[in-house]
């Protein structure tokens, strides 16, 4: 919720160029495409109201319920085969990623967080949390390099400028993050 908030702006962050695969964007329940009647100011209404049940809590629900006929559609009109699935995500989108992974039947073979949103009560403070989450992953794997943090000097949780409803250019931290994800998933992909 976030810039980037739609996913036009969320493709201009992250156009994953030089990655030889299929890139579909797709939007988080009440944002985006899929914003609520009201837009911006319903869903910040939501939010001061009770920003956990009326927002991220349903958000996230919703999402990773669509993933998997939502994956099920996209496999079978695009025609992508049964190739290695990656996952990308930022903020809110990062939480999605993290539930398909664990909640689902899709096997992920990479994913990229991008300020992911670990912890509700403490996505104030991301570096302990996303610590928490690294070292957490890294213990379910016997090759300790298919987890990794990246920090980014300088940059916030949001990964675009204000409003970061329409594609503008990247910015210096999302072409950073854009590099380092096209390399994580190309040698994460490709191993599988």
């Amino acid at each position: 919720m976030d810039p980037p908030r739609t996913e036009a702006a969320f493709a201009a962050a992250l156009p994953l160029d030089g990655l030889d695969a299929w890139r579909v964007y797709l939007g988080l329940p009440m944002s985006g495409s899929r914003a609520l009647p009201g837009g911006d100011q319903e869903l910040m209404r939501l939010g001061f109201e009770d920003a956990v049940l009326n927002l991220h809590g349903p958000i996230t629900d919703q999402a990773v319920r669509e993933s998997r006929p939502a994956f099920a559609e996209l496999r079978d009109r695009l025609g992508f085969g049964e190739g290695p699935v990656g996952v990308v995500g930022g903020s809110a989108g990062a939480a999605v990623a993290q539930l398909v992974i664990a909640e689902t039947d899709i096997d992920v073979a990479a994913a990229v967080l991008v300020s992911p949103l670990v912890r509700l009560e403490s996505m104030v403070a991301a570096r302990e949390p996303a610590e928490q989450l690294r070292a957490a992953l890294a213990s379910r794997y016997a090759d300790p390099d298919r987890v990794d943090l990246v920090t980014f000097d300088g940059m916030g949780h949001a990964l675009v400028v204000e409003p970061g409803v329409e594609a503008a250019p990247q910015n210096e931290h999302a072409a950073e993050v854009d590099q380092r994800a096209v390399r994580w998933l190309r040698q994460h992909l490709d191993a599988v």
